[in-house]
């Protein structure tokens, strides 16, 4: 299976970046005309490199473009790009005839405000007579903290017994242990998660199609309950993980660096109700292999039934469910593909 890097946003649905060969538009404008000619930057960008001396974890580097097309023959484009209140010098292009101009392979080198640091990388684009406006892209800087984070994917059910001592082991030990370095998924996939036809307590269908595809290639549930996975590393069976070892694994994990790094900038439409969230991604060194990058759409706080033989009654019929998931982003729970054998520095 290709490696994967888990992008994970709670009560929000997360737009991937898949590849970095191409560059779309992560805000496309609502209320112009002609989106042709503004809000995308164009072209290939590869080799962007970061260089910055404060960072912080929270920090999204933003790269804008402006560019102009003079239709005359032969015809000519300039692009000049800012970031963190820099800019690049002016990249002039003249093409052979009257409607395109291409830029190939310019280095660009833009110097951000102290202590910033400075953007580089090399621009690729083909400039049409119809493009005069400006783009974005947003390029995530490499954090400061290079140890990994961990994602706990706890398959459960509604009448799985013991699943509310592994979901408490979660919210009231590892993650207030370790604030914004632990996060989870309440997974509902098996035989405990299937609903009771005409049982008012059970009618509720928590299953997801993402679910059940993630229980039976790793086999999750076939195991037992309650069981999850950490990061989807290698578990006590295949990538199984029982909730006992939770604790400990989470501590053992929290210490490994990180091959890369997902950072994400999220923009809410109260009108429209659509939530588009901009992923960027980076690997701190030389990687082997094929990556991808999946996102997860979660809810948090719904309220149900669930068996907790901890309980008396033990049938609990206000349970409060955390983070449950409901979708994911693209096609299928494996995400798109983002890097073959990414190298260091690179977006």
């Amino acid at each position: 299976m290709n490696k994967l890097i888990k992008g994970f946003t709670v009560l929000s649905a997360a737009l991937l970046l898949g590849s970095c060969d191409k560059v779309n538009d992560p805000y496309p404008p609502n209320d112009n005309p002609d989106p042709v000619a503004t809000g995308t930057l164009l072209g290939t960008l590869s080799d962007i490199t970061v260089t910055n001396s404060t960072t912080t974890s929270d920090e999204m580097a933003q790269l804008k473009a402006e560019y102009i097309f003079t239709a005359s023959t032969p015809a000519t484009a300039k692009i000049v790009f800012k970031w963190k209140d820099g800019m690049s010098d002016t990249l002039t292009a003249t093409g052979s005839g009257a409607t395109s101009v291409a830029f190939v392979n310019l280095p660009v080198e833009v110097e951000g405000v102290s202590p910033n640091g400075t953007l580089r990388f090399i621009y690729n684009c083909e400039v049409t007579e119809t493009i005069n406006g400006d783009g974005e892209l947003f390029i995530p800087a490499k954090p400061v903290d290079q140890l990994l984070n961990v994602l706990i994917e706890d398959f459960t059910g509604q009448r799985c017994s013991n699943c509310p001592r592994a979901a408490r082991v979660i919210y009231n030990t590892i993650e207030p242990a370790h604030p914004r370095r632990v996060f989870s998924m309440g997974v509902h996939a098996g035989s405990y998660a299937v609903p009771f036809s005409g049982d008012p307590c059970y009618e509720n269908d928590f299953r997801t199609v993402p679910g059940n595809e993630m229980d039976a290639y790793f086999g999750v549930t076939a195991i037992g309950n309650p069981t999850g996975m950490l990061n989807r590393k290698n578990g006590a069976i295949g990538k199984v993980f029982f909730d006992v070892q939770w604790n400990q694994e989470v501590n053992a994990q929290l210490t490994v660096p990180a091959k890369a790094f997902l950072k994400t900038i999220t923009h809410y439409n109260a009108d429209s109700r659509n939530v588009t969230v901009t992923a960027g991604a980076g690997a701190y060194d030389n990687e082997i292999g094929d990556y991808r990058i999946a996102m997860y759409l979660t809810e948090d706080s719904i309220v149900g039934c669930q068996e907790d033989n901890q309980a008396a009654p033990s049938t609990v019929t206000n349970y409060v469910h955390k983070n449950m998931l409901k979708d994911v982003i693209f096609s299928n729970w494996q995400g798109e593909n983002w890097a073959t054998d990414p190298a260091g520095d690179v977006k």
